[in-house]
């Protein structure tokens, strides 16, 4: 039980300092809006998502007969330094449905900035897009539209400060190698 308490408070730990880096990043640039941002943990997201695991699932049974799915599942896992395993590979199905299902509307965000009027949300993050997530909203497998949201299919590097566009996106051509800042 011991075990189990520490790996707790560790984790507790590992989220709130995400949380203030984050916080002293947004913080430090002017022309961005504290309360415009949301922070929830991982199950959290899942709570908020009424059929997530349905989708989980669904995922998991495209991934074992899409061979594409599957070749960018491991190229997307083997960049980041780690091995395609059943538990790899099953993060990052549940990593890219959750960021589907987010910009498609699928999920309600806690945010006091909009208190549910958001016309849109962008996926930001530090570094490029994964190929898989690219990949799932190309063929959108789900066939879930949000037309109220003009970003439903962008990334943006905050390191490069850009916007893909995954409309014009090609993923056999395109250079996913590590931005740079």
């Amino acid at each position: 039980m011991k075990k189990q308490v520490t790996l707790k408070l560790k984790h507790q730990k590992l989220i709130e300092e995400h949380k203030r880096g984050w916080m002293n990043l947004i913080e430090k640039n002017i022309f961005i809006v504290p309360s415009g941002f949301t922070f929830m943990t991982w199950s959290q997201l899942l709570l908020n998502t009424p059929f997530f695991h349905t989708i989980l699932l669904k995922m998991k049974a495209w991934y074992k007969e899409d061979e594409v799915l599957r070749k960018y599942i491991h190229d997307d896992i083997t960049a980041t330094g780690r091995e395609p395993s059943e538990n790899s590979v099953g993060y990052m199905l549940e990593e890219i449905a959750a960021d589907y299902l987010v910009v498609k509307g699928q999920t309600r965000l806690q945010n006091s900035y909009t208190a549910g009027k958001e016309e849109w949300i962008l996926n930001c993050y530090h570094g490029k897009p994964h190929r898989s997530y690219i990949y799932l909203l190309q063929k959108n497998f789900f066939e879930i539209e949000n037309a109220k949201n003009i970003y439903q299919n962008c990334w943006y590097d905050m390191s490069a400060k850009k916007l893909y566009e995954f409309d014009r996106l090609d993923i056999d051509t395109f250079d996913f190698s590590k931005t740079t800042s």
